[in-house]
């Protein structure tokens, strides 16, 4: 209660009851905050609501910073749902999260400030959360993504569920792949982030990795960068690889990629459109093939097919 709360945010969502509300004091938490686990039962369906005062009469993120530190062990949070209901994660400070294992069976190291799946037709939200300083686990291999948030929703059989980011900026943060967000799976919608200074190690996705399909709207991606270690690269702000998205009033600025496609990079057979964005001040070094503000491409998929309208690069 306000009047005796717990000491730990892993205390009180094991004391609380499903469809509860967590509130969490302005604080530093040393934990790694988890409802349910990888491969492991799933968590109750919760809102967790970080940015209250000492006896949680007013709520200000801005104003009273509630901190989960993962202390360079695991995500900083874990959100993994089976469910039809919904999973909110608002208003915290996300930082030192390490990715989630290093195989698969144990999470391949994706997600160091947040590692969330969802099967079933519920609803996972991220929102209001500055995510920091976090890293995927073997960050500088091909295969460890989402060093700031990684999700995945079940794209099997009939599920419905989606993920939703929005609202959150996410910004020094390093991965292999997808360093600042990695979607995957069936369906997810960005809208209103701001991803800037992620560092993608490997050679796609330095700020946002799409391989769901995917809403990205009205979000500003700038100051990303992919092939830092491997020395090439594509897809510095947004890489889209294989599947259908939508992207919507997007700016996508100051992004470097070493090969192709610095702004926003199309790969694999993706499809989708680009509506009233803005493109611009993307680098790109490889001479006149580089694609710097948007490359379109084929892979293992075939071609990729984009409409882009009313864009400005």
């Amino acid at each position: 209660s306000a009047a005796t709360p717990l000491a730990t945010i892993n205390a009180a969502i094991a004391a609380a009851k499903a469809g509860d509300i967590v509130q969490v004091a302005a604080g530093i938490y040393l934990e790694n905050v988890a409802l349910g686990g990888h491969n492991a039962p799933t968590g109750k369906h919760l809102t967790l609501l970080g940015g209250f005062n000492a006896d949680f009469s007013a709520r200000d993120a801005g104003q009273h910073v509630s901190t989960i530190d993962g202390g360079l062990a695991n995500p900083a949070v874990q959100l993994h749902l089976d469910s039809d209901q919904g999973t909110v994660l608002d208003g915290f400070t996300l930082t030192r999260g390490r990715g989630l294992g290093s195989t698969w069976e144990d999470g391949y190291g994706h997600g160091g400030g947040v590692h969330a799946t969802l099967h079933g037709d519920g609803e996972i939200v991220i929102s209001h959360n500055l995510v920091h300083g976090n890293a995927s686990n073997q960050h500088t291999s091909a295969d460890s993504r989402g060093g700031g948030i990684y999700t995945y929703a079940q794209s099997w059989g009939d599920a419905t569920g989606t993920i939703r980011i929005a609202h959150n900026t996410v910004r020094d943060n390093q991965a292999g792949k997808g360093a600042g967000i990695h979607v995957s799976g069936r369906h997810a919608e960005l809208h209103r982030n701001l991803v800037e200074d992620n560092i993608g190690h490997h050679d796609h996705g330095g700020g946002i990795y799409v391989s769901a399909t995917a809403l990205l709207a009205d979000n500003v991606v700038r100051g990303n960068v992919t092939g830092a270690t491997q020395g090439y690269g594509w897809g510095g702000g947004v890489l889209v690889a294989g599947v259908d998205a939508q992207l919507r009033g997007n700016v996508v600025t100051g992004n470097f990629a070493p090969t192709t496609g610095a702004g926003v990079f199309w790969d694999e057979g993706a499809t989708g459109t680009m509506r009233n964005d803005l493109i611009h001040r993307n680098l790109c070094p490889n001479g006149e093939r580089s694609g710097a503000a948007i490359y379109i491409d084929g892979g293992p998929g075939g071609p990729s097919l984009v409409a882009i309208e009313n864009v400005t690069v």
